[in-house]
């Protein structure tokens, strides 16, 4: 089955709210370690999808911290994925 890009940012953006919340509450360095690779992987699919550039994706996934609701991300993705684009 192939899916379009807007179902994949769709899964990105949920991952990468499950990444920032887990690094606004997560102590444990390895936890954070495991996030930090998990950002970076969903970036590098974020960019892959949009063709945009892995640094720009980067830095629009670490702009907010704490917790953040899958909707909220999607909608920040797709704005900003549509704003880069331009």
């Amino acid at each position: 089955m192939i899916h379009d890009n807007e179902t994949w940012l769709k899964w990105i953006s949920e991952i990468q709210a499950l990444v920032q919340s887990g690094l606004a509450y997560s102590k444990n360095e390895y936890d954070i370690e495991r996030y930090i690779r998990l950002r970076e992987m969903v970036s590098e699919l974020a960019a892959h999808c949009s063709d945009q550039d892995v640094d720009e994706i980067k830095n629009i996934f670490t702009i907010e911290a704490g917790y953040a609701t899958p909707a909220l991300e999607h909608t920040r993705l797709t704005t900003a994925s549509r704003s880069i684009a331009k």
